[in-house]
């Protein structure tokens, strides 16, 4: 595949986006992953905080049951409280998320304090404190107590700490891992734009100084030089056709020189019969040069298949070569088709039959299945054949490439009140409402292969029978194509031509058509051509006031951008010259003050670029035939 200039731009353009959105992704999981750890810190250090203020309150409590026990404490108002404090620490603390242990070591703080407390008190309420042989089994119970909290506050303490310490340095980490990931993708990135940058200096900015100084050796009348290059794409082919004009140059020049010693030895009538007869020679090649090259290709390639035998990678790479033929071949043929009239080689025909020829040269792909229905009974018809089997054949190849994953095409035939309809209905992706409506618009296509030309030309061949094809469709549920065409026999119909639409009335009809771009003049103006206007074109105001001043125009098509006299003033020109005149302005550019101006005065309508010739067709004819002016502003 030729890698163009344009691919290879795109490519180093992909390349930096994809190491950018690359960078950005890094960046977001590394601030992602710090703000986790952020939140982690956080987490412990609020635990840690609460518990290490639980462990400032157990000291205090612990100092104070000492002191209730031994008789020292004068109030017992501040270790109530105290103990309602640690009651509500430890139930906050055992909410916080804590790992197994944490939650083991602040239950055996919660059933050691409770033992304390419950201890303390069947201690006090002994009849001698001290003096009862029960009293030194409840001391030890306590005291038993009080060292299993110093072990598990200190334990709990530690934990935190130790989780604190943990979080801290996987922030750190985490920290480091994101710059160094982003300093190696941002070297990457840096490198490969430098990479691309080199790549398209060598393979564009090499071959044009080559180029520029080898025209000035030209110049000065040495035609033996050449420019070398590897390059293929368009530059490569920019130096392959100098190369070719070089060359074309020298051997013009040697023939010229040949000729000039001929005419001197020859009669100047041998010499133009001479002339006439290589260009003759040349226009009739000409006129078949494409066809005529994809004939020696399939030749070609039916040669080497012929000759290579069982090698299977040949006759695949063979086999692509005939499919892409074909398609190119199809592709000339809708060009063709669409580029002049539809004639009609009527003949009465079986339309089951024809469905039959149809599915037969069709390549059906094994993933779907086909089902017919068709009425035996069904009327035959007068029609072209071979224009109905290639439409039916562009509509069971589109329904194929509709069920890429496999499906089912299930065809029907039915007569009906006077017509004959066939239905192809696929259960393929189906088709969006806003592609539908633009389904059988000239060169709009979904597909990746094809020009958009199959729906268009198969509509003009149904048309060219006067009959129609309807179209529903489902996302993702298929689509249903049905053909009608008229039973009945209808003798005009045999020398039917049917055309891009000539208009016998445009013959009477004169038309300015005024733009700068003589490209739009052209295309523009043939299109108007072919529907049988008469059209004088101008590339300015002022040629378009010399044209109004000496025909007189039934319709104008004015640009608003024109160079010196702008579009409005020009339209205003030709209003004083031809009060009768519609005018219809266009433009590409968003100016809606001139636009609103050109209304105002008196324009038909206003039509934007680029616009559907068949509605721009459609506006001028009922510009002309003075029928209401459409509704605001007109997008093409």
């Amino acid at each position: 595949m030729k890698i163009t200039i344009g691919m290879k731009l795109t490519m180093g353009f992909m390349v930096i986006l994809i190491m950018m959105g690359a960078m950005g992704i890094v960046a977001y999981s590394s601030l992602k992953d710090i703000k986790g750890d952020a939140d982690k810190i956080l987490l412990y250090s609020h635990k840690f905080e609460m518990v290490n203020g639980l462990k400032q309150m157990l000291s205090v409590f612990l100092n104070l049951n000492d002191s209730l026990l031994t008789g020292h404490l004068q109030s017992r108002d501040y270790y109530n409280s105290l103990n309602l404090d640690i009651e509500k620490r430890l139930l906050y603390v055992g909410k916080l998320r804590l790992n197994e242990n944490e939650l083991s070591l602040i239950k055996g703080l919660e059933k050691k304090f409770i033992l304390i407390k419950e201890k303390s008190e069947k201690y006090l309420k002994l009849p001698n404190p001290g003096e009862d042989t029960k009293t030194d089994d409840l001391i030890g119970e306590i005291n038993m107590a009080k060292w299993v909290i110093i072990n598990k506050i200190s334990g709990l303490y530690e934990e935190g700490w130790r989780s604190l310490d943990e979080a801290v340095i996987m922030a750190h980490e985490t920290e480091k891992k994101g710059w160094l990931t982003i300093r190696v993708i941002s070297a990457i990135a840096i490198i490969l734009g430098l990479s691309i940058g080199i790549l398209l200096t060598r393979t564009i900015g090499k071959p044009i100084k080559s180029l520029t100084s080898i025209t000035k050796i030209i110049a000065k009348g040495d035609l033996n030089q050449r420019i070398e290059t590897r390059s293929r794409d368009e530059i490569g082919e920019l130096v392959s056709s100098f190369n070719t004009m070089i060359k074309d140059l020298r051997e013009s020049r040697e023939r010229a020189e040949q000729r000039d010693r001929e005419l001197k030895e020859t009669q100047a009538k041998l010499i133009q019969s001479e002339k006439l007869a290589s260009m003759g020679h040349m226009a009739a090649g000409i006129g078949h040069e494409l066809k005529n090259t994809l004939g020696v290709i399939k030749n070609a390639a039916y040669y080497i298949k012929s000759r290579i035998g069982d090698d299977s990678r040949l006759n695949r790479h063979i086999s692509i070569i005939e499919r892409e033929l074909t398609s190119s071949d199809r592709i000339i043929n809708d060009l063709f088709n669409f580029s002049k009239p539809i004639e009609l080689n009527l003949t009465l025909i079986d339309i089951n039959k024809v469905i039959e020829e149809a599915l037969y040269i069709t390549e059906v792909t094994s993933k779907v299945r086909t089902t017919k229905e068709l009425d035996p009974q069904l009327p035959k018809t007068i029609a072209d054949g071979e224009h109905i089997r290639r439409v039916f054949i562009n509509i069971i190849l589109n329904a194929y490439q509709a069920m890429p994953d496999g499906g089912e095409l299930r065809i029907t035939s039915r007569g009906e009140d006077g017509f004959i309809k066939v239905g192809f209905t696929d259960t393929g992706i189906g088709i969006s409402e806003e592609n539908l409506r633009r389904l059988f618009e000239p060169f709009f296509t979904t597909k990746i292969k094809g020009i958009g030309l199959g729906l268009t030309v198969s509509r003009r061949m149904i048309e060219g029978h006067r009959g129609r094809i309807e179209v529903r469709s489902e996302i993702r549920k298929g689509t249903t194509f049905t053909i009608i065409l008229p039973v009945a026999y209808n003798e005009s119909l045999i020398h039917y031509k049917h055309g891009v639409g000539t208009n016998k009335k445009g013959s009477e009809i004169n038309i300015l058509l005024v733009d700068d771009q003589v490209g739009m003049l052209e295309t523009l103006g043939d299109i108007l051509k072919e529907r049988g206007y008469n059209i004088t074109m101008a590339n300015d105001g002022s040629e378009a006031l010399e044209r109004a001043k000496e025909t007189q125009f039934s319709l104008a098509l004015i640009d608003i951008k024109l160079p010196g006299i702008n579009g409005v003033e020009t339209f205003k020109e030709i209003k004083k010259i031809n009060p009768a005149i519609a005018v219809i302005m266009m433009t590409a550019y968003s100016v809606d003050e001139l636009m609103r101006e050109s209304i105002a005065e008196g324009a038909y309508a206003s039509i934007y670029k680029p616009f559907d010739p068949e509605k721009i067709l459609k506006i001028i004819e009922d510009a002309i035939e003075k029928r209401p002016k459409p509704a605001g502003d007109y997008h093409g």
